[in-house]
């Protein structure tokens, strides 16, 4: 992954280096294996962005993990967009959507256990229920909105449809209607809703124009 990507790589040694001293100190490095492994996702984490998804929009736990308990919305994306497969070589780890996977233990134990697939993409089994993919991009291609948090701009036309929670306000939906509607990039994006149709079961039905 590095070799593929200079400016990552360059960051990520950076990174490193606060760790590296009492990396190459510690003589119990299999006894403090947590703590280092910790601290190295920890400098991969500042400079790579996440953008997790899932291909389950009618997931009851979901909704309330991640969409404010059904008052939030959910994006629908094209998965077949370029947006979501710019790999700069075959053998690039990130820039394309990748498919997690869920393990009984997801941490390596030693330094030739890691790779990238494991290190990027691999959760516990107890999180399965998500059914997560992933796009990886250095936070360097990104823009800082505030300390920390760096956004990235996805095409318009990488978005089918937003889908509001059962429990969106209608507030709430005016405002987001409006906002498609001005946009004329975003004329094709239609509208859909997650109902209730039982003791935690959802259905995506269609939300009228």
């Amino acid at each position: 992954m590095l070799a593929n990507n200079p400016a990552l790589k360059q960051q990520f040694i950076a990174e490193m280096e606060e760790f590296k001293a009492e990396a190459l100190d510690n003589k119990k490095m299999a006894v403090q294996w947590e703590a280092q492994w910790e601290k190295f996702r920890q400098a991969l984490g500042r400079a790579l962005g996440i953008f997790s998804l899932t291909e389950d929009p009618a997931n009851v736990l979901m909704w309330s993990h991640y969409a404010s308990q059904s008052f939030g919305v959910v994006v629908e994306f094209d998965e077949k967009h370029p947006w979501f497969n710019q790999k700069t070589a075959p053998s690039d780890d990130i820039r394309h959507l990748v498919r997690v996977s869920y393990v009984e233990n997801p941490h390596p134990r030693t330094w030739k256990q890691v790779n990238g697939t494991d290190m990027l993409y691999t959760k516990g089994a107890d999180w399965s229920y998500e059914r997560e993919w992933r796009i990886i991009r250095p936070v360097q291609g990104g823009t800082e909105v505030a300390a920390g948090i760096v956004c990235f701009d996805v095409p318009p036309d990488a978005i089918r449809s937003v889908i509001f929670g059962s429990r969106t306000t209608s507030a709430l939906e005016g405002e987001i209607r409006a906002s498609v509607a001005a946009k004329s990039a975003l004329g094709h994006v239609c509208f859909r809703r997650a109902k209730l149709v039982g003791s935690g079961k959802i259905e995506i039905v269609d939300a009228g124009p």
